[in-house]
């Protein structure tokens, strides 16, 4: 429903989820209450004040458990601006779009968002917080005018994003004769998998009770993470450097 912009309906759906897990708070907030769609429902179906109250529930859970780099973080946090907007903040929503938008639109955090969101749930959503953007720069009088173009190059950014890949990522990287090449994207998968995986594990150990998370195993989770991602990163870098075709 939110792909096909049913805003009321959505909101309705979670609320029915609310009183379904009435007697299962616990479980509610951990699967239900801090998804940022829900805020963004509520946001596009006229309940700001109650949009931004969960956006900002949201963006705590998100930056607390994931980290201020995840795509996830990212996405939440932008929603959280957008609720800024509609609200009146608009410092507080320049500076959540400036916080979010680099991650939100990083190619390397694409691979590492909700599991469950497909590539073109992804490019409406970011659709939505880019033109919530342009909107509260263009309502900020000609001052705004080179941070209006920026933001409309990001836009044709997405845009231009093929939604659908035109080859598995096995077959992409057969294509690639040069044996080195082929071991360097097959070591960038491995790492994008290893870091699902990790996060996966983040979260099932974050959502125990308080008194039986192990914070050592978490700290090391996040540590793991984090090389990870910069050695992933690395990767990006010389496969897009030596291979532009297969990292586009």
């Amino acid at each position: 429903m939110i792909n096909q912009g049913r805003w009321d309906e959505a909101a309705e759906q979670y609320e029915l989820i609310e009183q379904n897990f009435a007697e299962s708070p616990e479980v509610f907030e951990r699967a239900f209450a801090t998804d940022p769609d829900w805020a963004l429902a509520l946001l596009k179906s006229g309940n700001v004040e109650a949009a931004l109250s969960r956006a900002r529930r949201s963006a705590e859970v998100k930056q607390s458990s994931l980290g201020a780099k995840h795509y996830d973080t990212a996405y939440a946090q932008s929603v959280l601006a957008m609720a800024e907007a509609a609200s009146g903040d608009r410092a507080a929503a320049l500076a959540g779009f400036a916080q979010a938008l680099p991650v939100l639109l990083s190619r390397s955090r694409q691979s590492v968002g909700s599991g469950g969101e497909t590539q073109a749930g992804k490019a409406i959503r970011q659709r939505l917080i880019l033109e919530a953007y342009i909107k509260l720069l263009a309502a900020g009088g000609s001052g705004d005018a080179k941070a209006v173009a920026e933001t409309f190059r990001l836009a044709d950014t997405v845009r231009g994003r093929t939604v659908m890949r035109a080859v598995a990522s096995s077959g992409a990287r057969s294509a690639i004769k040069d044996p080195a090449g082929a071991d360097l994207v097959r070591r960038e998968q491995d790492a994008q998998k290893q870091i699902s995986a990790l996060y996966h594990a983040l979260s099932s150990a974050q959502s125990l009770p308080k008194a039986q998370q192990n914070a050592s195993s978490i700290a090391d989770l996040r540590t793991r993470i984090d090389d990870l991602r910069a050695a992933r990163a690395a990767l990006m870098e010389e496969i897009e450097g030596t291979y532009p075709e297969y990292a586009q």
